[in-house]
């Protein structure tokens, strides 16, 4: 999901009548008539056509306080998220950094052991020696 997204989502939940919602039963079986808040403003009728049982009307009221909820949620996660993904890419550039000083000194003995070894053969020379290594 987006940040556009997100923020739309976001937007449409700021827009909506005042949390927190509940539903009102009514009638002997207890069948959800309404959604409402507590300031008695009606959010939804759930009455009609018999499609909304009780699940549904109470998703539906819990839901205006669950999707605010839910994109703080994924907004701290994002942030945890970015934070994590830059620790490690900073971890690994000190490793990288460590790994190619390590390689340098290696490089550095493996060159110095050479300059002495071509200074003897060098020294051998001059002094009539056998041309050979040391």
């Amino acid at each position: 999901m987006t940040p556009d997204q997100l923020d739309e989502i976001e937007l449409r939940a700021a827009a909506a009548t005042r949390e927190p919602w509940h539903v009102e039963y009514f009638g002997d079986n207890g069948y959800p008539q309404r959604i409402a808040n507590d300031a008695a403003i009606l959010v939804a009728d759930t009455h009609e056509g018999g499609g909304h049982p009780a699940r549904t009307a109470e998703f539906i009221a819990a839901a205006r306080t669950d999707v605010p909820r839910l994109l703080l949620e994924i907004r701290r996660l994002r942030v945890q998220l970015a934070a994590e993904r830059e620790k490690g890419i900073a971890e690994g550039r000190q490793q990288a950094a460590a790994d190619i000083r390590a390689v340098d000194v290696q490089r550095v003995a493996r060159l110095e052991g050479d300059t002495v070894r071509v200074g003897l053969t060098v020294a051998a020379r001059a002094a009539g020696g056998e041309g050979g290594t040391a």
